[in-house]
């Protein structure tokens, strides 16, 4: 349902309903994934940031959730661990 909303730009909704997603289930990776996704379209860096780590921490063999952590370490300027995180993804498979 998050991603409905998202796809909407309704943000806040999307929000919401991630965070009851993770009430559920709090140990789902694809759900901190796809609740960074959306912080970042909010411009929350930081915040995904962290929902990123998150995710990684619950599936820490799933390439697609560095990569993600890596555009967005970037964004915020911080480029060696920029690298070091996208390079963890290219070991784990990740191509763009």
């Amino acid at each position: 349902m998050g991603d409905i909303l998202t796809g909407l730009q309704r943000y806040e909704e999307a929000l919401q309903s991630y965070a009851k997603a993770i009430q559920l289930d709090p140990h789902s990776a694809t759900t901190y994934n796809n609740l960074g996704n959306l912080l970042q379209q909010m411009k929350n860096p930081e915040d995904a940031v962290r929902s990123y780590t998150w995710a990684i921490q619950l599936d820490p063999n799933e390439a697609a959730l560095y990569y993600n952590l890596s555009l967005v370490l970037a964004e915020l300027g911080r480029d060696e661990e920029a690298r070091q995180v996208m390079g963890k993804a290219r070991e784990l498979g990740y191509r763009s």
